[in-house]
């Protein structure tokens, strides 16, 4: 309720693009090293599964949603900014980092951003 059909729909793609990763970490950096009640409560009530999971699926997130974005057209860092809401130096660190992973390229002429050719 109160969210848009479209953003709904670009949000549930990004997250259904992210489950195999989401499994990996799980497996990977979640895992609770002793299997007691005590100690799972105290694992995921602390602050540093709190950053973690922020760092890991927050970022993971962004970018399967700006990618997302990008497969209908290119956009500037400014747009999509303003479609998903993020700050825009946010906006320009996942696009960075996506530029160096060969997954987005920067088109000078038309100042935007659009997906890496395969």
């Amino acid at each position: 309720e109160g969210i848009d059909k479209n953003e709904l729909k670009l949000n549930l793609e990004a997250v259904r693009k992210l489950v195999p990763y989401l499994k990996l970490v799980e497996r990977e950096r979640l895992r609770v090293p002793v299997k007691s009640e005590e100690a799972y409560k105290a694992f995921f009530e602390s602050s540093e599964v709190d950053r973690l999971f922020n760092e890991i699926m927050g970022d993971k997130l962004a970018i399967s949603q700006i990618l997302l974005l990008l497969k209908k057209e290119p956009l500037s860092t400014s747009d999509i900014s303003k479609k998903l809401g993020l700050n825009p130096s946010d906006v320009s660190k996942h696009m960075n980092r996506s530029s160096m992973h060969g997954l987005v390229r920067y088109d000078v002429n038309r100042n935007c951003y659009a997906l890496a050719s395969v």
